[in-house]
């Protein structure tokens, strides 16, 4: 919805309003029925109070808690603890994102078994972690697309 002042123009819609606006409202947005689905599901467990958003649960209970949402697996779960409920320790080791950082930065390959293990040594800020291999990620993907030599 339109906001005025300064950026940003608009606001996300509420939950109850991607509730309400079904599979229909979703279409044509380049979502695939699957990831429809589950958005309007997640909206509608927030908006029935099913899923609350302020509460403050531990990381476990975070995770299984958006487990038990149909489409949400522990990936998703992970990043959602992550970016929303800002868990400083949640960790989507499956992500090939944070893989190919570790990867580039080892040498060596890694598979969401063994980037599990290696990320246990940066708890209780394994988010943080992941971040910063997600920027160094970025960072070697755009060196490698330029003509100049890495800093």
């Amino acid at each position: 919805r339109p906001r005025s002042g300064p950026l940003p123009t608009h606001l996300f819609p509420s939950a109850a309003a991607l509730a309400d606006a079904g599979a229909r409202g979703l279409a044509g947005l380049g979502f695939t029925q699957r990831r429809i689905d589950t958005i309007i599901g997640v909206a509608q467990a927030v908006s029935s109070g099913d899923l609350d958003l302020e509460a403050a649960h531990s990381l476990d209970d975070t995770v299984a808690q958006l487990c038990q949402l149909e489409g949400i697996g522990p990936w998703s779960a992970h990043l959602i603890a992550m970016r929303v409920f800002s868990h400083d320790d949640a960790f989507p080791a499956s992500d090939l994102g944070l893989r190919r950082a570790v990867e580039h930065l080892t040498g060596q390959p890694c598979n969401p078994r063994e980037l599990q293990a290696r990320a246990e040594s940066w708890r209780p800020y394994r988010s943080w972690a992941a971040q910063h291999l997600w920027n160094a990620a970025a960072g070697s993907h755009r060196r490698l697309r330029s003509n100049y030599p890495p800093d």
